[in-house]
Protein backbone atom coordinates (compact mmCIF):
# COMPACT_ATOMS: atom_id res chain seq x y z
CA UNK A 1 0.00 0.00 0.00
CA UNK A 2 1.42 3.39 -0.91
CA UNK A 3 1.92 6.12 1.68
CA UNK A 4 -0.84 8.23 0.17
CA UNK A 5 -3.31 5.34 0.31
CA UNK A 6 -2.31 4.61 3.89
CA UNK A 7 -2.85 8.24 4.90
CA UNK A 8 -6.27 8.21 3.22
CA UNK A 9 -7.15 4.99 5.05
CA UNK A 10 -6.05 6.51 8.36
CA UNK A 11 -8.03 9.72 7.76
CA UNK A 12 -11.13 7.79 6.71
CA UNK A 13 -10.88 5.52 9.73
CA UNK A 14 -10.51 8.57 12.00
CA UNK A 15 -13.62 10.17 10.51
CA UNK A 16 -15.59 6.93 10.91
CA UNK A 17 -14.38 6.52 14.50
CA UNK A 18 -15.40 10.13 15.26
CA UNK A 19 -18.85 9.48 13.80
CA UNK A 20 -19.32 6.34 15.90
CA UNK A 21 -18.15 8.03 19.10
CA UNK A 22 -20.20 11.14 18.32
CA UNK A 23 -23.32 9.07 17.65
CA UNK A 24 -22.92 7.27 20.98
CA UNK A 25 -22.40 10.53 22.87
CA UNK A 26 -25.33 12.19 21.06
CA UNK A 27 -27.58 9.21 21.82
CA UNK A 28 -26.58 9.39 25.46
CA UNK A 29 -27.29 13.11 25.60
CA UNK A 30 -30.73 12.60 24.06
CA UNK A 31 -31.66 9.49 26.05
CA UNK A 32 -34.16 10.04 28.80
CA UNK A 33 -34.91 7.41 31.43
CA UNK A 34 -38.49 6.23 31.07
CA UNK A 35 -38.85 7.68 27.58
CA UNK A 36 -41.24 6.02 25.17
CA UNK A 37 -40.53 5.07 21.59
CA UNK A 38 -43.41 6.03 19.35
CA UNK A 39 -44.04 6.36 15.64
CA UNK A 40 -41.16 7.66 13.56
CA UNK A 41 -41.09 11.44 13.34
CA UNK A 42 -39.06 12.48 10.30
CA UNK A 43 -38.46 15.99 11.60
CA UNK A 44 -36.97 14.44 14.72
CA UNK A 45 -34.77 12.18 12.58
CA UNK A 46 -33.49 15.15 10.60
CA UNK A 47 -32.72 17.08 13.77
CA UNK A 48 -31.08 13.99 15.27
CA UNK A 49 -28.89 13.53 12.19
CA UNK A 50 -27.81 17.17 12.40
CA UNK A 51 -27.13 16.82 16.13
CA UNK A 52 -25.07 13.65 15.61
CA UNK A 53 -23.08 15.42 12.89
CA UNK A 54 -22.37 18.38 15.16
CA UNK A 55 -21.37 16.21 18.11
CA UNK A 56 -19.19 14.05 15.85
CA UNK A 57 -17.48 17.18 14.52
CA UNK A 58 -16.78 18.34 18.06
CA UNK A 59 -15.44 14.89 18.93
CA UNK A 60 -13.18 14.93 15.86
CA UNK A 61 -11.78 18.36 16.72
CA UNK A 62 -11.18 17.66 20.40
CA UNK A 63 -9.63 14.22 19.84
CA UNK A 64 -7.47 15.12 16.84
CA UNK A 65 -4.18 15.77 18.63
CA UNK A 66 -4.29 12.82 21.05
CA UNK A 67 -5.53 10.51 18.29
CA UNK A 68 -2.79 11.66 15.91
CA UNK A 69 -0.15 10.92 18.54
CA UNK A 70 -1.56 7.44 19.21
CA UNK A 71 -1.89 6.75 15.48
CA UNK A 72 1.70 7.81 14.85
CA UNK A 73 2.90 5.57 17.69
CA UNK A 74 0.81 2.64 16.43
CA UNK A 75 2.06 3.02 12.87
CA UNK A 76 5.71 3.22 13.91
CA UNK A 77 5.48 0.25 16.25
CA UNK A 78 3.09 -1.88 14.18
CA UNK A 79 0.39 -2.08 16.85
CA UNK A 80 -2.47 -4.19 15.49
CA UNK A 81 -4.27 -5.38 18.61
CA UNK A 82 -7.93 -4.47 19.02
CA UNK A 83 -7.25 -4.31 22.77
CA UNK A 84 -4.65 -1.58 22.14
CA UNK A 85 -7.04 0.45 19.96
CA UNK A 86 -9.98 0.01 22.33
CA UNK A 87 -7.92 1.12 25.33
CA UNK A 88 -6.35 3.96 23.34
CA UNK A 89 -9.82 5.09 22.23
CA UNK A 90 -10.96 5.24 25.86
CA UNK A 91 -7.89 7.23 26.89
CA UNK A 92 -8.27 9.56 23.88
CA UNK A 93 -11.93 10.16 24.78
CA UNK A 94 -10.97 11.07 28.35
CA UNK A 95 -8.23 13.36 27.03
CA UNK A 96 -10.77 15.03 24.70
CA UNK A 97 -13.17 15.44 27.62
CA UNK A 98 -10.34 17.01 29.62
CA UNK A 99 -9.54 19.38 26.76
CA UNK A 100 -13.22 20.34 26.55
CA UNK A 101 -13.43 20.94 30.31
CA UNK A 102 -10.24 23.02 30.21
CA UNK A 103 -11.66 25.14 27.38
CA UNK A 104 -14.86 25.68 29.36
CA UNK A 105 -12.92 26.78 32.45
CA UNK A 106 -10.60 28.99 30.40
CA UNK A 107 -13.55 30.67 28.67
CA UNK A 108 -15.59 31.09 31.89
CA UNK A 109 -16.38 34.77 32.32
CA UNK A 110 -19.10 34.37 34.93
CA UNK A 111 -16.66 33.93 37.83
CA UNK A 112 -19.28 31.76 39.50
CA UNK A 113 -18.07 28.60 41.13
CA UNK A 114 -19.94 25.62 42.42
CA UNK A 115 -20.92 26.12 46.02
CA UNK A 116 -21.44 22.45 46.64
CA UNK A 117 -19.61 19.38 45.45
CA UNK A 118 -22.38 17.10 46.67
CA UNK A 119 -23.01 14.57 43.95
CA UNK A 120 -20.51 16.21 41.61
CA UNK A 121 -18.13 13.27 41.77
CA UNK A 122 -20.91 10.87 40.77
CA UNK A 123 -21.86 13.02 37.80
CA UNK A 124 -18.24 13.46 36.71
CA UNK A 125 -17.59 9.73 37.01
CA UNK A 126 -20.71 8.91 34.99
CA UNK A 127 -19.82 11.38 32.22
CA UNK A 128 -16.21 10.18 32.11
CA UNK A 129 -17.33 6.56 31.98
CA UNK A 130 -19.79 7.32 29.20
CA UNK A 131 -17.13 9.14 27.18
CA UNK A 132 -14.72 6.26 27.74
CA UNK A 133 -17.29 3.79 26.35
CA UNK A 134 -17.76 6.02 23.30
CA UNK A 135 -13.98 6.22 22.93
CA UNK A 136 -13.60 2.44 23.09
CA UNK A 137 -16.24 2.09 20.35
CA UNK A 138 -14.43 4.71 18.27
CA UNK A 139 -11.07 3.01 18.86
CA UNK A 140 -12.44 -0.36 17.77
CA UNK A 141 -13.95 1.26 14.68
CA UNK A 142 -10.56 2.74 13.84
CA UNK A 143 -8.92 -0.64 14.40
CA UNK A 144 -11.41 -2.37 12.08
CA UNK A 145 -10.75 0.11 9.27
CA UNK A 146 -7.06 1.00 9.60
CA UNK A 147 -5.51 -0.39 12.76
CA UNK A 148 -5.45 -4.01 11.64
CA UNK A 149 -2.82 -3.12 9.04
CA UNK A 150 -0.83 -0.62 11.12
CA UNK A 151 2.87 -0.57 10.45
CA UNK A 152 2.74 -2.40 7.13
CA UNK A 153 5.52 -1.15 4.90
CA UNK A 154 4.38 0.88 1.91
CA UNK A 155 4.74 -0.88 -1.42
CA UNK A 156 5.61 0.84 -4.65
CA UNK A 157 3.05 -0.38 -7.17
CA UNK A 158 4.91 1.29 -10.04
CA UNK A 159 7.99 -0.87 -9.45
CA UNK A 160 6.06 -4.11 -9.98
Amino acid sequence: MSKARRLIAIAGAYIAASLVAGAIIAAGMMWAPGGEVGPIDFDFLQITALFVGLVSSLVAMLALVPAALVSLYAERHGKRSPLFYGAAGGVIALAALGIYAALLVWNDTSHERFNSTRGAFTIIAAVAGFFAVAGVAGGLTYWALAGRTAGTPPTNLAAN
